[in-house]
């Protein structure tokens, strides 16, 4: 299943975008994204991730009653720079404070957008079967892990986006088996 295979890396933008044409025709825009993010946070990037945009030609919103949908990838695509935070730089100057580990900060480009900070909050959840009375615990017991990032379904923000994507790729990688 192609869900659980490998990220491609690619460290070059030919390969990322498959011509040079349309390398050329992003390389500004890459290398915008990639200063602006050494501005803010006083580091180059780790990664720079792109995902087309999609459409469906076949079947908006009748996936989920099971009927079949046909998407394609379009050119208009995102781009996303993003890094491990460092050390403060130090006390008073560092323009944005320390935040707890773990913590994700997402910033936008675009002035209407504010940032937004969170953490991902995990609980664990031990279920017992009706087995358990009559054998040892260990045996029986059922862990389960919920996560909670503070989506509001009710209004679409731009920050749902990065929350549910760190969502997904947290449950679908490879190193998580609950």
């Amino acid at each position: 299943m192609i869900a659980h295979q490998d990220i491609p890396v690619y460290t070059n933008l030919n390969d990322v975008f498959g011509s040079l044409g349309a390398s050329l025709q992003n390389i500004e825009r890459w290398n915008g994204l990639a200063e602006e993010f050494e501005r803010r946070y006083g580091r180059k990037p780790k990664y720079i991730a792109r995902a087309p945009g999609r459409v469906n030609l076949i079947g908006e919103h009748i996936d989920y009653a099971l009927f079949g949908v046909l998407p394609a990838a379009v050119e208009p695509d995102i781009l996303i720079a993003c890094g491990p935070s460092s050390p403060p730089l130090s006390v008073g100057t560092d323009p944005h404070p320390p935040q707890a580990p773990g913590t994700v900060v997402a910033d936008n480009l675009h002035q209407k957008y504010s940032r937004q900070v969170f953490t991902p909050n995990t609980t664990s959840t031990t279920i017992r079967s009706s087995k358990a009375a009559t054998s040892t615990a260990a045996d029986e017991d059922a862990h389960a892990e919920e996560w909670n990032l503070d989506i509001n379904t009710k209004e679409l923000r731009w920050e749902s986006y990065v929350k549910a994507g760190y969502y997904v790729e947290y449950f679908c990688s490879s190193s998580y088996r609950p």
